[in-house]
């Protein structure tokens, strides 16, 4: 499993994702791999994130990329997403059933900026599902998915739109440092970025971020208070 969030701040778009899957081999014991990237850089303006089938859906988007031109806005990239998943998978609906649990489940966060008579300028989120035949949703604020209880319980306590990118970065950093704390099945290194319409993607050195750790909402969710 994995946690990935993507959220609106003040002039920007917070994006985060640990590198955790878990998987089992025949014999059923679980393996734990940190090895992968779920945070993807679509063009210079919008980013792919995921949680589910890493390993199918990684592969789906680095066949993707080769799609995306450097001009497309995020709601072209949406619409060709949809397309792209839905033409990839068709082959697979023919010979398992949608309920099936073989059947990949794979969600998508797709985070950017729409153009707006020629200008980057509004901030979009939209979740995809596989399971939901890829059907696009927007959200508002914020989109989290995955192992997602203590960071769903953090951005109701503390996340406010107009937070700044310092502000977001830190909870959002929480949110991964309590969630592998409690749950094994998410963490290894994690990956924050921000988006903004000036400079587009920018990676956060996640170093300082650890020195500002607030171990009070972790000891109480421990301690089952």
């Amino acid at each position: 499993m994995t946690l990935i969030i993507a959220a609106k701040g003040k002039e920007h778009i917070l994006l985060g994702a640990d590198s955790r899957a878990v998987r089992q081999d025949r014999a059923g014991t679980r393996i734990l791999t940190d090895m992968h990237d779920k945070l993807i850089l679509l063009n210079k303006f919008n980013c792919l994130l995921i949680a589910g089938d890493a390993e199918r859906g990684i592969y789906l988007i680095e066949n993707f990329k080769e799609q995306i031109d450097k001009k497309d806005d995020i709601k072209s990239i949406v619409k060709k997403f949809v397309i792209f998943c839905r033409k990839e998978f068709r082959g697979l609906l023919n010979f398992i059933n949608i309920e099936s649990s073989y059947y990949p489940e794979i969600v998508f966060i797709l985070a950017g900026f729409e153009n707006i008579k020629g200008k980057t300028s509004k901030p979009r989120l939209y979740i995809i599902r596989s399971k939901s035949a890829f059907q696009p949703g927007e959200k508002r604020e914020y989109i989290i998915e995955g192992k997602k209880t203590i960071s769903e319980y953090l951005f109701a306590k503390e996340y406010k739109i107009d937070m700044t990118a310092d502000q977001l970065s830190k909870l959002t950093f929480q949110c991964f440092y309590d969630t592998e704390k409690i749950d094994g099945e998410a963490g290894g290194e994690i990956h924050l970025a921000t988006l903004d319409n000036k400079y587009g993607f920018n990676d956060i050195d996640t170093k300082e971020l650890e020195e500002d750790i607030d171990l009070k909402d972790i000891r109480k969710i421990m301690e089952g208070v």
